[in-house]
């Protein structure tokens, strides 16, 4: 009867899905990989906020390689799924990052984005990059060089963080195309 009840109990233990993050492999790491990436820095964790679904860490941006940013950069992330990453304060990070909306950077948990180690033996990331931290800052900086962040008085500058990409540009003209000749229309309607 053990037996029985312990097949019963392996058989639906088999049946429960998997909550996994799965991530595709990583590419080879080069300029082309590093080109879908709007900011890549590294910086230090100052702070991060409670987790609401989503969550932002506060970053100092030490080196940035790609993109354009503040010396401080706020960095949303999910903190709720399996795919959830987690930040400390004091951590030293190297981060890839995509623009959300307005300008937001966000990171993934299946991008290149990585935490330092206080040792070799403890990064795990070695195995899935190929290099350790020291490694990888090296090959950005050869392949990027370092950049200089933005200063407060550049605000003005912010403005080019918010450009839309891709189809939502075309998106947004048509619709302001249609806008305006309905406007038009609305006008000739009315004035005569």
């Amino acid at each position: 009867m053990k037996v029985v009840s312990l097949l019963i109990a392996i058989q639906l233990f088999c049946l429960i899905p998997s909550f996994a993050c799965e991530c595709p492999p990583l590419k080879p790491f080069d300029k082309e990989y590093t080109s879908q990436f709007d900011l890549i820095f590294l910086g230090t964790v100052d702070s991060v906020s409670p987790c609401d679904k989503q969550a932002k860490a506060i970053f100092r941006v030490e080196k940035l390689f790609k993109g354009k940013s503040f010396e401080i950069a706020e960095v949303y992330f999910d903190c709720s799924t399996s795919c959830q990453m987690n930040f400390a304060k004091g951590e030293q990070w190297i981060m890839y990052t995509n623009y959300a909306k307005y300008g937001i950077p966000e990171v993934d948990f299946c991008s290149r984005s990585r935490r330092k180690f206080t040792s070799d033996s403890l990064d795990y990331f070695i195995a899935t990059h190929m290099l350790n931290f020291e490694q990888e800052e090296a090959q950005l900086k050869d392949m990027l060089g370092i950049k200089t962040t933005l200063q407060e008085n550049d605000a003005y500058l912010q403005h080019e963080l918010i450009k839309p990409k891709g189809y939502t540009l075309l998106w947004l003209l048509g619709i302001s195309f249609v806008l305006l000749f309905v406007a038009l229309w609305f006008f000739k309607a009315f004035k005569k």
